[in-house]
């Protein structure tokens, strides 16, 4: 149980190792209302309803808040998942399939 490498961490690990070829540091995880923002669930949660473009020109951001269980009292919360989505996963999203490998 140490060591788990479940598809959480194996997409978590492809995302940091990603993020690294191009220069942009995950320290420490991105946080909106106090909350850690689980990367590789907001990635999954957006491609559900339909990805980023689909996300965008219907407005499902607020979806994407409720289905993340962000509080609907953290302020700007659907802006805020917006900025994380572009800043730390629409690189990652923008790979092919093939590219997606750990």
């Amino acid at each position: 149980m140490l060591n788990r490498w479940g598809p959480n961490v194996k997409e978590m690990s492809a995302i940091r190792k990603y993020l690294a070829t191009q220069s942009i540091a995950l320290n420490q995880p991105p946080l909106i209302g106090g909350m850690e923002v689980d990367l590789p669930r907001l990635y999954q949660t957006v491609q559900q309803c339909g990805g980023l473009k689909e996300v965008i020109e219907k407005k499902r951001w607020t979806r994407v808040a409720d289905a993340m269980k962000i509080p609907k009292s953290a302020q700007d919360r659907v802006t805020k998942l917006d900025d994380i989505y572009c800043k730390f996963l629409l690189p990652y999203d923008t790979l092919s399939h093939g590219e997606l490998r750990v």
